[in-house]
This record gives C-alpha cells, structure tokens and sequence, in this order.
C-alpha cells in the first residue's frame, strides 16, 4: 500500500510503501515544486510530489538510494537535529543560533520532509502544504 499515514502525537507522519524501494530521481522546480521520483522493493515507480518547497537540503545522492524511511514532521514536533541538519547549522559555533530560529521555526506552519537511505541520499525538505495536498502518482 502507497500513501501518507497522518501523524499521530509526537510521531511524525509516515510516507509508506517504499521502504526498500530506491529514491530515484529530484526536481527542484522553480514555481516551488518539489517532485520525487521512486520505486517499491518490486519496481513499481511513482512521483511524488510536494507544493510550496522553502528550503532543500540533498546529500550524497547516487546510484543506490535504497529508502529507509520518509517521514513528514509538522515544524512543532521537528526534532533539534533536524532543523541543524537542514539549516546547515550543526557546528559548535551556531549552537546559541540553533535553538533561538527552531523556536521561530516551530510556529511557521511548515512540514519537512526526511528521506533517509540505508545507503547513498539523504533529503531534507521544509515544504508548506497540507498532507493530503502531496500527490503520490504511478508511473509505470
């Protein structure tokens, strides 16, 4: 089954279906688009697709993004190290920083978004859409 399971208290939303599949493909899209492209353990490919991208934070991405997990944090329940991660801002120097702008962040209404592999990518994406606005599209 391929879909969003809403959040439930301090558990964050969870994209399911796609764990063991691959993360396959990302477009940045300059009307603030962020559009995803990934299959199950079978080989089944979909798009996702997330409206009103804020900020997009990809590493290491390659040829064997095998998913772990996708998990949708709503900004009041977004862990410390997240928000550093995706801010970049993971240094000793920003400690002061990091908790004064999470705190700022947690009241923005935002959702981010966490891809992570067992092996290659890891995306973090801070998008401002409703769950059930992210469009999970088959493809082959």
């Amino acid at each position: 089954m391929i879909g969003v399971i809403p959040p439930e208290t301090n558990v964050p939303a969870l994209i399911v279906g796609f764990h063991d599949g691959h993360l396959t493909g990302i477009l940045n899209a300059k009307d603030g688009q962020l559009i995803l492209w990934c299959s199950t353990v079978d080989g089944v490919r979909y798009q996702l697709e997330f409206e009103s991208l804020e900020m997009l934070r990809v590493n290491e991405f390659s040829g064997n993004n095998i998913i772990g997990s996708m998990l949708i944090f709503e900004a009041t329940e977004l862990p410390r190290k997240i928000y550093s991660d995706l801010y970049l801002l993971g240094d000793k120097q920003f400690e002061g920083l990091i908790d004064l702008r999470l705190q700022g962040f947690k009241s923005s209404g935002l959702k981010v978004l966490e891809v992570a592999t067992a092996e290659g990518c890891r995306l973090l994406a801070s998008f401002r859409c409703d769950l059930r606005d992210i469009k999970i599209t088959l493809t082959s």
